[in-house]
């Protein structure tokens, strides 16, 4: 079952710029305080667009195959992708991986606006990372 989450990040002025994340939010805080714990990388995650699942890699590596499901089995490489194709350990875009259209909530209000699922992470410019529970 999948754990919603919006992940948003605060712009200079106070708005926030917001994506929807479909599997298991409710975990998402480690990987986003290891991997993604700058403003630099946060806004590359952000500008991803809506994505399907946080990995501890922003993008994949060009050289190999990264498909967001169904792939030639012979081009699987044992380490490098799981069983559906994809690279181990990056980040599935709707947008990048599958070719659905951009999705980001830019210059929303206040993080509540943000704030359209079970979990809501923030960075905020000046002290980073903050996760929210929404909804019970």
């Amino acid at each position: 079952m999948a754990t919603r989450a919006n992940i948003a990040i605060q712009n200079e002025d106070g708005t926030f710029d917001c994506i929807y994340t479909h599997w298991d939010g409710a975990d998402h805080l480690p990987i986003l305080k290891l991997h993604y714990n700058s403003e630099e990388s946060a806004r590359q995650l952000v500008e991803l667009g809506s994505i399907s699942v946080l990995g501890d890699i922003l993008s994949p590596e060009p050289s190999f195959i990264h498909m967001f499901n169904g792939y030639n089995h012979e081009d699987r490489i044992e380490g490098i992708h799981d069983s559906a194709g994809r690279q181990l350990g990056v980040t599935l875009a709707y947008h990048r991986d599958r070719g659905d259209e951009l999705e980001i909530q830019r210059e929303l209000r206040s993080r509540k606006a943000c704030a359209q699922q079970e979990y809501l992470y923030v960075y905020y410019l000046k002290s980073g990372w903050r996760r929210f529970k929404v909804y019970t």
